[in-house]
C-alpha cells in the first residue's frame, strides 16, 4: 500500500490512526484502565468509548494533538508528510493546505513539541563540534520583546564575525555524531567549557573516545574519564588517522540547508526545529509509508508519555517506601534481600569481596573451533540462533562479517517473542544478507498459552518465590532439540547459541534458585548434585499445589525435566554446539554501537536494551521487584560494576530506570492471563509480609 492510499480519505486516515494508537489494545487515557466498552461513533471512522473504572468517556483522539484541532486527520497527515518528508516551510504549507499561516504554524508547533524523542546516549567513538546559526526574535508576537532590547531589530543580512552568542542572535548548536550510530543536536546559550562539558557529560558514556577540533572548551575532556583526541584546524590539520570530525561537518552542512528553507526562525523555537530535523534524519532511509507510520507512533508515544509515566509510577508508587528502605552494598547494587548476602563493616557485600574477574577461552580458541567446521556442511557451516535481542544480534554480525562463516539464522518462535524482537530479526538478517528460518508450531503455541494461564492462576493461590520462573518462563523447553534436529536434517555441523548456550556471565541470574540455597557457577551451570536438589524442590512445589493437576501441565513439567537432565544425550552426534560468549568477552560498549549500525533498535517505552525480545520478563521482573525489592537488572549491573565496565553511580541511575517493567507489555500480558493488577498486587503484598520475615531472619 502506497502513501497516497494511506491518506486517500478521512476514513483511511482514521483507520491508520486507530491502528497505530491502539496497537496494544484500547485503554482509558485518564486512568489507564483496560475495562472499556464502545460508546458510539465520533464521525469519519473514529469511535467513542466508556471507561468502566473512572466512568468517563473518551474517543480515539482524546489526549493527542489531533483533539480539538481545526485541521482534519488527513490535513494533519499531509502536514507531517510535507513538513518532515519534503521539507516544506510553514508558508508553503499554508498555501498547499489552504489554511491561514497562523493555523498552520500552531499545528507545526504542536507537532514539533511532540517530536522530542529523548536524549541520545553515545558509546564508543563520538565526534563533537559546534555550529552557529542566525536566529533572532522572528515573529509578530515578539514585537514587545524587541522594543525592550533597546536597539533596532536585527537586519536580515546581519553577519557578526567570530563565535556566536545567544544574546547576539547567533546561538550555538552542538553536534554529536556517534561513529557507531546516532546523532544529536543541542542548542546552547554559550560555548564556554562549562556548557560544553555539561552537554557532553549528559550524553556520552564514560571511557568513550571523543574527537573534536582544538576549540579550548573541549581541552578538559581527557580529565573527565574520556579519551580525547583533536585535530588542529588553525594549522590546516583536518584528518590524523582515525581522528577527524568530518561527520560533524557533513551534518552541519545538511542542517544549514534545512534551516534555510524556513527563511529565518525565532531562537526560542530553535530547539523545536532541531527536534523536527532529527526526525527527518531518522526517517530518511525509510519509504514514505513507513516514515509517516513511525512519525504517528512517535507522536502517540510522546503524547501518551503522561499515561506511561502514570503507569510506571503506579507500578512502583505504592511500594516505593519498601524499595528505598532496603540497604544496598556500598560497592555494587545488591540489596539486603539478595539470597546469601552479608555485609562487612564497610558495607561491602560478600559477592564483591569474593568476586573473580570473568575469564573467557579467547578468540584464538574460537577460530580453531570455527575452522574445524568450515566447509563441512552442504550449504551452511553453522546455525546462529537469533531471538531479536542484543546478544544474538551481535553474535550473528560477528560470525557473518568477521569470521566469514556460511551462516543460517534460525528462530524458534514459541509465541513469546515481542514485536521489537520480530522487527530486529527481520532488519538485521536483511542487512547482513543471511538466510533466515522460523520454526513455529501454532498448536504448541496455543497449548503453551493455555498452560501458562492455568499455572499462573495456580501460583496466585499458593505463591512461591522458588517457582516464579518455572511458572512464567513458558518458552518451549525443547527449543534446543528443535534446532539440533533442523541442523541434523539439513547437514549443518555447528549450532551457535540457543537456550542457555553461551550466554554471557553477566546475564546469569544466581538469585532465582538462591532462595533454595542452590547457586550455579559463573556460567549458569549446576552440579549433578544441585540438579537433583532442584528437581526435588520443584517436584515438592508442584505436587503441593493441586491446581497443577492437569495432564497438559504434568506433561509440560515432565518434558522440561527430561530435557534439563538429558538434553546432551538427545543431541545428534553429528551436530556440535558453541557458546560465543564462552570465547569472546561481553562488552556493552562494543555490542550496542555495532548492532545499531545494522539497524537493531531497542523498545520505544524503555531505555533498557536487555530482554526487549521476551514477552514474559516484564511480569517476572515486576513480581521479583515487588516481593524482594530487586530483579535481574540489579544483579546484572552489580556484575558490570565489579568488572569495571561502569561506575556505581551510573549503574544505579540506569538500573533504577530500566528495572521497572514495560507498562504496555505488562498490562497486555495481565489482560491475556485474565488477572487484574489489583489482584496480583494483593497476592504479592500478602506473600511479601511472610517472605520478608523469613529472608531477613536467614540473613541475620
Amino acid at each position: 500500500m502506497g502513501i497516497l492510499d494511506l491518506i486517500s480519505s478521512e476514513f483511511a486516515c482514521s483507520r491508520l490512526f486507530r491502528a497505530v494508537r491502539w496497537r496494544g489494545g484500547v485503554y482509558c487515557p485518564k486512568c489507564g484502565s483496560r475495562s472499556i466498552k464502545g460508546h458510539g461513533g465520533y464521525g469519519c471512522g473514529l469511535k467513542r468509548y466508556f471507561c468502566k473504572s473512572c466512568r468517563r468517556t473518551f474517543n480515539d483522539k482524546t489526549g493527542t494533538i489531533f483533539h480539538y484541532s481545526r485541521l482534519s486527520l488527513r490535513e494533519w497527515f499531509m502536514l507531517m508528510l510535507l513538513f518532515l518528508g519534503l521539507h516544506n516551510s510553514g508558508l508553503g504549507l499554508s498555501w498547499l493546505l489552504d489554511r491561514s499561516p497562523m493555523t498552520v504554524f500552531r499545528a507545526l508547533r504542536k507537532l514539533m513539541l511532540k517530536l522530542k524523542a529523548g536524549r541520545v546516549e553515545f558509546r564508543g567513538a563520538v565526534e563533537v563540534d559546534e555550529l552557529y546559526v542566525n536566529a533572532g526574535l522572528k515573529g509578530r508576537n515578539n514585537s514587545v520583546r524587541i522594543k525592550h532590547l533597546g536597539r533596532e531589530p536585527r537586519r536580515r543580512a546581519f553577519r557578526r564575525r567570530g563565535r556566536g552568542l545567544w544574546i547576539y542572535d547567533k546561538p550555538a548548536v552542538f553536534l554529536l555524531v556517534g561513529r557507531g550510530g546516532g546523532e544529536d543536536y543541542v542548542p546552547s546559550s554559550n560555548v564556554e567549557a562549562e556548557a560544553a562539558i555539561k552537554i557532553i557529560d549528559r550524553r556520552i558514556r564514560e571511557n568513550s573516545t571523543i574527537y573534536t577540533d582544538n576549540f579550548k572548551s573541549y581541552l578538559g575532556l581527557s580529565g573527565l574519564g574520556y579519551m580525547h583526541e583533536y585535530v588542529n584546524h588553525s594549522e590546516g590539520e583536518w584528518v590524523r588517522g582515525e581522528c577527524h570530525i568530518n561527520n560533524c561537518e557533513n551534518r552541519a552542512s545538511i542542517l544549514r540547508q534545512w534551516l534555510s528553507t524556513h527563511r529565518g526562525i525565532c531562537k526560542d523555537n530553535l530547539k523545536l526545529y532541531l527536534e523536527a530535523f532529527k526526525t527527518c534524519r531518522r526517517s530518511r532511509n525509510t519509504n514514505p509509508t513507513q516514515a509517516i507510520i513511525e512519525i504517528i507512533k512517535t507522536i502517540y508515544i510522546i503524547t501518551a508519555t503522561t499515561f506511561l509515566v502514570k503507569s510506571v509510577m503506579s507500578i512502583i508508587s505504592d511500594f516505593m517506601n519498601f524499595l528505598s528502605s532496603l540497604r544496598r552494598c556500598s560497592k555494587c547494587l545488591l540489596p539486603e534481600t539478595f539470597p546469601g548476602i552479608d555485609f562487612d563493616e564497610n558495607g561491602v557485600c560478600n559477592y564483591c569481596r569474593m568476586y573473580k574477574s570473568v575469564k573467557v577461552l579467547g578468540e584464538e580458541a574460537l577460530v580453531k573451533v570455527l575452522e574445524k567446521h568450515r566447509g563441512k556442511g552442504d550449504k551452511y557451516d553453522c546455525i546462529v540462533a537469533i531471538s531479536g535481542g542484543r546478544d544474538s544480534a551481535y553474535v550473528l554480525h560477528q560470525i557473518v562479517t568477521k569470521y566469514k562463516m556460511r551462516t543460517l539464522a534460525l528462530t524458534v518462535d514459541s509465541g513469546f517473542i515481542t514485536e521489537e524482537g520480530h522487527r530486529n530479526i527481520k532488519t538485521i538478517t536483511e542487512h547482513l544478507g543471511v538466510d533466515h528460518v522460523y520454526i513455529r508450531n501454532e498448536e504448541h503455541i496455543e497449548n503453551s498459552w493455555r498452560n501458562l494461564k492455568i499455572m499462573f492462576h495456580a501460583w496466585l493461590k499458593k505463591p512461591s518465590i522458588n517457582t516464579i520462573v518455572p511458572t512464567l518462563n513458558a518458552a518451549d523447553k525443547t527449543m534446543n532439540l528443535q534446532i539440533y534436529k533442523y541442523a541434523h536434517e539439513n547437514r549443518i555441523p555447528l549450532v551457535i547459541g540457543g537456550n542457555n548456550i553461551g550466554n554471557c556471565s553477566f546475564e546469569q541470574e544466581h538469585f532465582k534458585t538462591g532462595y533454595m540455597g542452590i547457586f550455579p557457577d559463573e556460567r549458569g551451570n549446576y552440579t549433578t548434585k544441585d540438579k537433583m536438589k532442584l528437581l526435588a524442590h520443584f517436584a515438592w512445589e508442584f505436587f503441593r499445589n493441586t491446581d497443577h493437576y492437569h495432564w497438559s501441565i504434568i506433561k509440560s513439567y515432565l518434558t522440561g525435566t527430561l530435557v534439563y537432565f538429558f538434553e546432551s544425550l538427545m543431541k545428534p552426534s553429528d551436530v556440535d554446539t558453541l557458546g560465543f560468549y564462552d570465547y569472546i568477552y561481553w562488552d556493552e560498549r562494543k555490542i550496542i554501537p555495532t548492532i545499531t549500525e545494522i539497524g537493531w533498535r531497542g523498545a520505544e517505552d524503555t531505555t533498557a536494551t536487555w530482554r526487549i525480545d521476551d514477552t514474559m520478563y516484564p511480569l517476572i521482573d515486576y513480581i521479583y521487584l515487588r516481593l524482594v525489592g530487586f530483579n535481574e537488572f540489579d544483579e546484572f549491573y552489580s556484575k558490570l560494576v565489579r568488572e569495571g565496565q561502569i561506575s556505581r553511580d551510573e549503574a544505579l541511575k540506569r538500573c533504577l530506570s530500566e528495572r521497572i517493567p514495560r507498562p504496555t507489555i505488562l498490562f497486555n500480558l495481565l489482560t491475556k492471563l485474565e488477572v487484574s493488577k489489583e489482584e496480583l498486587d494483593n497476592v504479592l503484598d500478602n506473600y511479601r509480609a511472610k517472605l520478608m520475615r523469613k529472608i531477613l531472619k536467614k540473613q541475620a
